[in-house]
This record gives C-alpha cells, sequence and structure tokens, in this order.
C-alpha cells in the first residue's frame, strides 16, 4: 500500500505555540504505516529542543536558511524539495504559507494551513487577500484551532462554515501531569505566566494588575517564564512599581512543568491570541486559569477559570484577587481543568490530522 505523503512547513523551530503543535503532529505521526512525512524549516537550525528531539527520532527535517525575509531563494529551495518528495499535502504554519504557494498553483497537490491566531491578525491585508484567493479556489483549505477562530476565519475570509476544518491544538498529557508536592500551610499565593515577552501578550498589564493585588496586602509571587525584546522593560517596570521581590523573570526554558507543578494559578494578560498551549498545559498540571476572553480561550476557559475583558486593568487584579483568597474555588476550578483538558491529548489530536490528511489526499 502506498504512503501518502505530507510537507509540513513552519518558519522555524524555535520554542513556540506553532512549533510546539508541528514537533507533537510530527512525533505522533512518523511512525504511522500509512503516512509518509517530513518537516521543512525556512529558517536555519537553531539549536532549540525541538530540533534536537526530532533529529534524535530519526525525523527529516530539511532547513532552508532564510534569514527572517522574504527571499526568491528560499521560495527556490523550497520548491526544489517539494518537487523532489512530491506531497499530496503540503501542511504550513504561521507565514510559511507565502512560500509554498507558489509551488501549489503548479502541482497537483493541497495546500492545508492551520489559522494559529485571531484570523484578522495572522497575516498583512495583502496576505489576507491572497489567502482568500486560495481558500474560495479550494487549493487551499484552513484549519481554525477553535470554534471562535473558525467563526471568525469564515466572516474575514467570506467563506461558508463547512469550508473550514477544526482541529484543536494538542497538549501531552503525559508530559504535563502533576505531581505530588508537599502540602503548605502558608497563605503565600504562586501566579505564573507563561509566554514570550512581547506586546500582544501585555505582560504590563499583568504586572500592573499584581501590584494593584500586593497594593491590597495579598501575600503572593509571580512567576514570568519565556523571553523576548521586553525583557528589560518588563524587569525595569516591575521594579518601579516596587514588585521586584515578588516577580521572578525566568526567561526560557526546557521544562516549564516543573513551575506549574510549583504553582497553584496561571494568568495569562494577552491582547490576541488563537489558542495558547500553555493555557493547555496549565490546565494538564491542574491549574485554575485567569486569562483575557480573546481569540478562542474561551472555547476552553469555563468552569475552570475566569476571563476578563482584554485591557482592562481592574478586571485581571480583581480575578487575581479573588481565587487568591479562595482556596475552595480553587480547588474547584483545578478538578475542571482536568476534566476539560483530556480532550486535548496529542494521540486524539494526531488521529484528527491524519483523518484530515487522508480526507484530502
Amino acid at each position: 500500500m502506498s504512503k501518502t505523503k505530507i510537507a509540513l512547513v513552519v518558519p522555524s523551530l524555535v520554542i513556540g505555540g506553532a512549533e510546539n503543535v508541528v514537533f507533537q503532529l510530527t512525533k505522533a505521526l512518523h511512525r504511522e504505516t500509512d503516512i509518509d512525512l517530513i518537516v521543512i524549516c525556512l529558517s536555519i537550525r537553531k539549536n532549540t529542543l525541538f530540533e534536537y528531539e526530532l533529529s534524535n527520532q530519526g525525523i527529516q527535517v530539511i532547513y532552508l536558511n532564510n534569514k527572517g525575509k522574504l527571499s526568491v531563494i528560499t521560495v527556490f529551495l523550497l520548491w526544489k524539495y517539494l518537487s523532489k518528495f512530491k506531497p499530496k499535502i503540503v501542511h504550513t504554519h504561521l507565514h510559511s504559507s507565502l512560500y509554498v504557494f507558489p509551488w501549489i498553483f503548479f502541482h497537483d497537490s493541497l495546500l492545508l494551513h492551520t489559522i494559529h491566531s485571531t484570523p484578522r491578525f495572522e497575516f498583512s491585508s495583502r496576505i489576507i487577500r491572497l489567502m482568500k484567493i486560495l481558500y474560495k479556489r479550494r487549493i487551499a483549505i484552513p484549519i481554525a484551532i477553535s470554534e471562535k477562530i473558525k467563526l471568525e476565519a469564515a466572516k474575514l475570509y467570506k467563506l461558508p462554515l463547512d469550508n473550514i476544518e477544526h482541529v484543536k491544538n494538542p497538549v501531552n498529557l503525559e508530559k504535563f501531569k502533576r505531581k505530588d508536592k508537599a502540602v503548605s500551610h502558608q497563605p503565600l499565593v504562586k501566579f505564573i505566566h507563561v509566554a514570550r515577552l512581547d506586546p500582544q501578550k501585555n505582560q504590563r498589564l499583568l504586572l500592573e494588575a499584581f501590584a494593584i493585588l500586593c497594593k491590597n496586602g495579598t501575600d503572593a509571587t509571580l512567576t514570568i517564564v519565556g523571553d523576548g525584546d521586553l525583557r528589560e522593560q518588563l524587569e525595569a517596570l516591575a521594579s518601579s512599581l516596587k514588585i521586584q521581590d515578588r516577580v521572578y523573570f525566568i526567561g526560557s526554558i526546557n521544562d516549564v512543568e516543573q513551575y506549574l507543578n510549583c504553582s497553584d494559578i496561571f494568568v495569562l494578560s494577552s491582547i490576541n491570541e488563537g489558542l495558547p498551549l500553555s493555557i493547555l498545559e496549565a490546565m494538564a498540571m491542574g491549574l485554575p486559569i485567569i486569562s483575557t476572553n480573546v481569540g478562542g480561550i474561551g472555547d476552553v476557559v469555563q468552569e475552570n477559570g475566569i476571563l476578563v475583558e482584554s485591557e482592562n486593568i481592574k478586571a485581571l487584579s480583581n480575578a487575581m484577587m479573588k481565587l487568591a483568597k479562595d482556596k475552595d474555588l480553587r480547588l474547584k476550578m483545578s478538578e475542571a481543568s482536568f476534566r476539560l483538558v483530556k480532550q486535548f491529548d496529542i494521540s486524539i489530536i494526531a488521529h484528527e490530522y491524519k483523518k484530515l490528511y487522508l480526507k484530502y489526499s
């Protein structure tokens, strides 16, 4: 029996949400007997954990050495490798679809594109117009990671809902499994935030809300896991708010589950999102969630947390204060997180993607 050839194309394999999806999906599917897949990475090799583990498992990853700018050379190299591999499906993530569409136009293959963020923020207006043409002609099929993202994509691209697939983001429930920890009788409440440090994630709002919490006498700490261009600014802001002794900037790490396991509440302050894997990982570790109500977050944060309006500092600080003071509510939401996250296990999501590949091949 011939195998269905799938090429997954991603800008890079740095530690990020879309990259994590590609990483988990590739690991889960590469042993399937009826699927033959490769990963094509537009950038240079960056020696990340994702790269190391895929290589260690014998998964073919091709690096095109793109430096981050639109390049005809990268388009040519991608064309060359796709023509050699001859995939039936090219599954793109983030802006890699821009490099793939020329090849798709001239070959009997289909482009599947996962929309990882709020659709109107995913691309520039020019690329949105291009993707609209690809979707209308069914040269490309959009995949939404949440019901809300699906509705927004249908509106933006003027598509029937039936023309948009829906596959949730995955989480490795085996890896993100809460371990027993010593019972603490201290009133200290540990908040944790996991995200890259950039304007979209709006850590400024988080620090300001946490400062209000501290001024009101709540005994709490905030651990910020992630790195980015705003780190120095955010550290300076923490100092100016006089909360530097309670805020810990950890940077990028490979064992985030260890920090989640030692925390009480996960908090996210983003301005826009798709469906963050960080929330799913926190849920798998049994944490209650506080988040701004953006993107597809409302699909997963229900009785397991509190949603607040984006950029509303008072609402965010009140939600943090409410959970910090109510241990019974935290326990109830923790149990809900465990229950709700089971549907996102990578074994389930990989099977859904495999069905999608076979459907369009």
